[in-house]
């Protein structure tokens, strides 16, 4: 932090003490003084549980969101000590102790649900659970509530758990999760921001059931809940999720222009994962249309956001997009070496779709340099890593059935192919069938 900004808690202490007209005149005044360092920002937005500089210079009572903030210190603790308990017993404890029954603490659950789904989704899915419970046992008087009170309070906890299930691929229940969330929503006068948060869950919900066409319109509904909440930020973030979304449907120039409109609204000079996303679509759409030069030049900043705001796979995913970029340039020894170091690296991750992926890519280098043997032996080697990870039957399949494919060698790029789109899909569909 620099050493001529005042401490976040100090400062936020004076915003309290003071009163909310001076406090937030000296709150105006902080704010641009540290707008452009980067640790004192990350630490006040910290202090005050926000997400963004924008919805920092938004606050118009920061004393009242001091208040909330001791509520939150008081959360936490009670939150570590439930995780020492059994699933039961922390059920039976948020269902009796009326220390839970508040919004500060489903709001926590919810914190707590978000900052694991991505490593521990069974654990994340028990905190949306649990959140549903406090919710349930709320005052309508009760703190700290979002403007529409306990309707979307509840609906918030729907579209977390919605978001769990889905990323661990049971999509009838967040298809019912997100029934619930928008449900819950038609009680009570709509809240903007609230429904914007459920249609921006479920766009990834049907985007990962390839239903392209359903997560634009939801996606595309979000950023004008957004843009008419005046909610920057999450707006940005929504365009970089619409970016994606039509990166994955091939749509190479909407999804560039949906990115150049993210990078408009974010911030990116700052390290958040916002940056981090925004730098891989940027690589990955790059080297997709062709552009391997532009991509080459713009691998270093890519590579240093992965090393500084990443974990393994985005570190991972960064250095596929260096591989395929390489084989582009016409550089066959590094993209092989490039392919292979990815492809362990997956392994030791577990990531038997992604292993595949990569070394369907490092086939089809093979393929171009006629080297059938080294194509045969890859296929060969994805059937005992899927048999090993009980994978479903159909993938299974699929996979033999492609390393029989390869023994003709004409037939190298076709089977090739075809067994990429497959696997794409496959990973979010286990019955879908494989047509060789």
């Amino acid at each position: 932090m620099h050493d001529d900004h005042i401490d976040p808690e100090v400062f936020a202490s004076a915003c309290h003490e003071y009163g909310e007209l001076s406090g937030k005149e000296a709150f105006a005044a902080h704010l641009h003084l540290i707008e452009g360092c980067a640790e004192c920002v990350e630490g006040i937005l910290d202090y005050f549980g926000l997400e963004s500089f924008e919805e920092l210079a938004a606050l118009e009572e920061p004393s009242s969101e001091f208040a909330k903030r001791l509520q939150r210190r008081e959360a936490e603790p009670l939150l570590s000590w439930l995780g020492t308990l059994s699933n039961e017993e922390q059920f039976g404890r948020v269902i009796s102790d009326r220390r839970f029954h508040t919004a500060s603490m489903a709001k926590a659950l919810l914190r707590r649900c978000r900052s694991r789904w991505g490593s521990e989704p069974r654990a994340a899915l028990l905190d949306s659970h649990l959140a549903l419970v406090a919710a349930g046992k709320i005052q309508s008087s009760g703190g700290s509530l979002p403007l529409g009170g306990l309707s979307h309070m509840k609906a918030q906890v729907w579209a977390h758990q919605g978001n769990v299930w889905r990323i661990l691929f049971d999509f009838p229940a967040a298809e019912t999760a997100f029934d619930q969330a928008q449900a819950v929503l038609k009680e009570g006068n709509c809240d903007d921001l609230i429904l914007a948060q459920v249609l921006r869950y479920r766009s990834g919900l049907w985007r990962a059931q390839r239903r392209f066409r359903w997560a634009m319109v939801a996606i595309d509904r979000a950023i004008q809940l957004y843009r008419r909440a005046q909610s920057w930020q999450q707006q940005g973030e929504a365009f970089l999720i619409s970016a994606k979304l039509r990166s994955d449907a091939g749509e190479a120039v909407a999804a560039e222009r949906e990115l150049n409109s993210a990078m408009q609204l974010l911030n990116l000079d700052i390290p958040t994962k916002p940056s981090l996303v925004a730098a891989s679509l940027k690589l990955d759409l790059l080297w997709r249309t062709g552009r391997f030069v532009e991509a080459d030049g713009y691998l270093p900043e890519a590579r240093i956001k992965a090393d500084d705001l990443g974990c393994a796979s985005d570190q991972l995913r960064i250095e596929w997009c260096a591989a395929s970029i390489a084989a582009g340039l016409g550089n066959t020894d590094e993209a092989e070496a490039l392919f292979n170091e990815v492809r362990d690296g997956f392994l030791d991750l577990d990531s038997a779709y992604d292993v595949a992926l990569v070394s369907l890519e490092l086939a089809q280098l093979y393929a171009e340099q006629e080297r059938y043997a080294e194509i045969q032996e890859l296929a060969s080697e994805m059937i005992p890593i899927f048999q090993s990870r009980e994978i479903h039957r159909e993938t299974l399949a699929a996979v033999k059935l492609f390393a029989d494919a390869v023994r003709g060698e004409e037939e190298e790029h076709e089977a090739i192919g075809q067994l990429s789109a497959y696997l794409a899909n496959a990973r979010h569909d286990p019955s879908l069938r494989y047509s060789s």
